[in-house]
């Protein structure tokens, strides 16, 4: 089977995008050919080298629904890109196309191009919360082009599990044809993690007996790392021997550099920008901090699973991802939940063992490549 990725290119760098990756290195694996068009913006440019070693990448011009004046009330102007963008994804032949979505607005005109492609059709939508949920301006507009253009694609739509596939459900109603599925990661060998981990602490200055706290992501407001601050302060007092990192950059630096100055936290807590290799960072680590209020299924907390971390949620997200399991994660507020997996290894261990075993059995790269394959059959695709 031909499969063609399409991303709506929004340069995240963030999970939603990076779940392309191995599930198409999977697909091949298991004899399908994988593609990928995306916008020929430089912010693009790592997720093309990532997916090069997997299959073509088709670069093409398209200004992202977030880089436009307008943003997503620009999207029904754009005739003359949905057109050109049709006409493309049709010319270069799959069996079936595989819309990826940041949101429910972005994109909508590549929603409108693939749809006029007549093609086989499914598409991946990460964050489901609407404008109106989000308090963002012009909310109802912005909702009901959404929700038109999203009705009209005329092909499967997915999104993960628990609140993410109940909200697209209710956001369109009727008579779309929604799925749910989990991303899926792959398994590293847990030895060889920990082997680089422990260069990573040396370098670090993390001495073996400090528990060192991480999180992965954009350093942007969405991610909070406002709060991650705030437990870096309050964890300071009563646990002498925990230290933070957090590995990512965004547009947050300055004020995340402004208040760790501000707060003294310069002798507890660390930020490395973007890295090629997060693994080694996963395997140093002793605990998972992802404190973000809302995501869909983020990629970083399943790469903290599979890399066998016990992993800490807010609690409105362990809310929002029940299926994650009571026993994978706890939520920050928990505080004696929280302040266990920092002062008891025997704890973090057992935590550990769950977090691994819930990877290999629900969220490895092979079991929902699978789930994928079916999809892609259900919408009318060819065989392998």
């Amino acid at each position: 089977m031909k499969i063609l990725f399409v991303s709506t290119s929004s340069g995240s760098r963030g999970g939603g995008e990076l779940a392309m990756i191995p599930l198409a290195a999977e697909l091949k694996r298991r004899g399908h050919v994988c593609s990928l068009w995306l916008s020929d913006h430089a912010k693009m440019d790592g997720i093309a080298e990532k997916f090069a070693p997997v299959g073509e990448v088709v670069r093409a011009p398209y200004t992202n629904t977030y880089d436009l004046p307008l943003r997503s009330l620009q999207a029904p102007f754009r005739r003359g890109t949905v057109r050109r963008v049709a006409a493309q994804l049709r010319g270069l032949a799959p069996d079936v196309i595989h819309l990826n979505k940041q949101n429910l607005e972005d994109g909508l005109d590549l929603v409108d191009a693939v749809a006029r492609t007549g093609l086989p059709r499914v598409g991946m939508i990460h964050i489901t919360q609407s404008a109106a949920y989000l308090k963002a301006r012009f909310a109802a507009v912005r909702d009901a082009m959404a929700r038109r253009a999203l009705r009209r694609f005329g092909g499967i739509w997915v999104a993960n599990p628990d609140n993410r596939y109940r909200e697209l459900t209710a956001f369109l109603g009727g008579g779309a044809e929604i799925r749910e599925v989990p991303n899926g990661v792959d398994l590293p060998d847990l030895e060889a993690i920990r082997t680089a981990g422990r260069a990573v602490r040396a370098d670090l200055g993390v001495a073996d007996d400090k528990v060192l706290v991480l999180a992965v992501g954009r350093v942007t407001f969405q991610k909070r790392p406002d709060r991650f601050l705030e437990v870096a302060g309050k964890v300071r007092a009563s646990h002498p021997k925990v230290r933070f990192l957090w590995v990512g950059a965004g547009d947050w630096d300055d004020e995340w550099e402004r208040r760790v100055t501000a707060r003294g936290l310069g002798d507890v807590l660390t930020r490395v920008g973007w890295q090629d290799d997060v693994s080694r960072y996963y395997g140093a680590a002793d605990v998972f901090l992802h404190p973000a209020e809302y995501e869909g299924l983020p990629y970083a907390v399943l790469e903290a699973l599979a890399a066998g971390l016990p992993v800490v949620l807010s609690d409105r997200l362990r809310r929002d991802l029940t299926s994650l399991g009571e026993q994978t994660t706890v939520a920050v507020e928990n505080e004696p939940a929280f302040h266990a997996l920092l002062k008891d290894p025997e704890t973090r261990a057992a935590a550990a063992r769950y977090s691994r075993q819930a990877a290999e059995e629900r969220y490895s790269i092979g079991a929902v490549a699978g789930l994928w394959e079916g999809f892609y059959a259900d919408a009318g695709a060819g065989g392998a």
